[in-house]
């Protein structure tokens, strides 16, 4: 995959905005991403590419904040005091703020026909990919993909996820949505191989 230009979007999802706001040096607490993600934003902003989000994965990513630090801190000091943890969660929402406010907001609208096209899309290749299991994601996850392929005023859309309902299924969403999945599984080498990173 190219690195992000002018003509291009990338849509964060929830966990990625998740990740990046986890970041407690001084109590070793870190998302599993945290340092990659926050690169690839501020690369992305350097050569003026569209980094964005949707309000739904706002509200997502605000309502799991919690839980997700409290599974980066297991072990931690966090873990055994409520009052320094309530002080951590607050500089995790403030960075999370502070990552919308870097981040364009942007409105993906799309039809309910487009989101069952979506749950229709990942019944079938789920059904082949898992000897005849099926796999529906969640209905923002939906929402995410028909809404990035509605999506005008970008030649090249992707989305930024660790889930895998996009990464497992990344060529056929290609193939039928025109969205590119950048997964993070893969991000710190294309950093690197973009020359975005030594």
């Amino acid at each position: 995959m190219d690195a992000p230009t002018k003509d291009s979007i990338t849509l964060i999802d929830a966990n990625c905005c998740i990740y990046y706001s986890i970041r407690l040096e001084s109590y070793n607490v870190m998302g599993r991403w945290t340092k990659t993600i926050e690169h690839y934003v501020n690369k992305s902003k350097e050569k003026e590419a569209c980094i964005a989000y949707t309000d739904y994965i706002k509200e997502e990513s605000e309502r799991n904040l919690v839980k997700q630090l409290r599974e980066s801190s297991r072990g931690s000091t966090l873990e055994r005091s409520d009052l320094i943890f309530m002080k951590c969660k607050n500089r995790c929402a403030e960075r999370m703020r502070s990552l919308f406010s870097r981040i364009t907001p942007v409105a993906l609208p799309c039809s309910l026909k487009e989101i069952d096209n979506a749950r229709d899309f990942y019944r079938n290749h789920s059904a082949k990919k898992n000897a005849g299991k099926t796999e529906t994601p969640s209905e923002n996850d939906l929402r995410l993909l028909a809404g990035t392929q509605n999506h005008k005023g970008h030649n090249t859309k992707r989305i930024l996820s660790d889930d895998g309902h996009f990464t497992a299924y990344a060529p056929e969403i290609l193939k039928e949505y025109d969205v590119r999945i950048q997964a993070l599984n893969d991000l710190e080498n294309d950093l690197i191989r973009w020359g975005w990173k030594r």
